[in-house]
């Protein structure tokens, strides 16, 4: 299901003609139909704009916007917010000769996606990974412009997500593999710009592992990655539709060290 919204010629909010007509595919995933009911071309225009989002929602609805939200974001308030949103816009012109118009939309990610990946050099002790915490500089919700595709935050805020593990997380002694951290985020285009440049997106990781010492459980935090200390190239700021992984190597013998290998090269997320 999908949420369609039309304008007239231009894409204005005077010039609005269809808002919200939920759109079922059939099941190759193709051919969208409105329920039973047509959509017809508006007299005296002769120009259509179409903009269409997934997943199809009437509570997140308001105008033209859509609330939208990271999975990190949870709780009753944003219960009705959409994740991963995917969204399209094109446009169809009318025909001289009566004909059908078709309109292909093509979708594309709104939200980026960070992965963490913590590894260690330890051959001779299992250390365990026990939490991640992220400090992000927004909330992880807000709203999606039909009209332009962007997403805006509600809260610009630092904001703490823990993500606890509580099955046994043994440290791989690699840099490959799964991440540890897999999760959308909202994209660096929701930052704003001013006096001081773009801030931060992600301004903290901290990473908490544990160990066995003389039969003694024990763990400590540790902070991986701290914004302030790293050039501004290679700032944590992936953008919609792609995706940053940061690896984090755990070295026992210096406390911590980082090791964020080429976070600068997004990876596209697979349409």
């Amino acid at each position: 299901k999908i949420g369609l919204f039309t304008w007239r010629n231009s894409i204005t909010v005077p010039n609005q003609h269809r808002a919200n007509i939920m759109l079922v595919s059939d099941e190759n995933g193709n051919n969208l139909t409105a329920d039973g009911q047509k959509i017809y071309f508006p007299l005296q225009t002769e120009a259509l704009q179409l903009s269409a989002y997934h997943p199809y929602s009437t509570e997140a609805v308001s105008g033209s916007t859509v609330k939208v939200r990271s999975e990190l974001q949870e709780g009753a308030t944003y219960t009705n917010y959409i994740t991963d949103p995917l969204w399209a816009q094109t446009s169809i012109s009318k025909s001289d000769i009566q004909t059908n118009p078709t309109a292909t939309l093509n979708f594309s990610h709104c939200m980026a996606r960070l992965k963490i990946y913590v590894y260690t050099t330890s051959t001779t002790t299992d250390y365990f990974l026990e939490n991640i915490q992220v400090v992000y500089s927004l909330k992880q919700a807000g709203t999606l412009d039909l009209m332009t595709g962007k997403i805006t935050p509600e809260v610009m805020e630092d904001t703490y997500y823990d993500h606890n593990y509580t099955t046994n997380n043994q440290l791989p002694t690699s840099e490959t593999g799964v991440p540890q951290y897999d999760h959308t985020i909202l994209p660096a285009e929701t930052l704003p710009t001013g006096e001081y440049g773009t801030p931060f997106m992600v301004k903290t990781i901290d990473i908490k592992v544990g160990y066995m010492e003389g039969g003694v459980k024990k763990s400590g935090t540790y902070t991986a990655y701290y914004a302030w200390d790293v050039d501004s190239s290679q700032y944590i700021k992936p953008s919609s539709g792609k995706t940053v992984r940061v690896n984090i190597k755990f070295d026992p013998s210096t406390s911590l060290s980082s090791n964020i290998n080429g976070w600068n090269n997004e990876e596209t997320i697979n349409k």
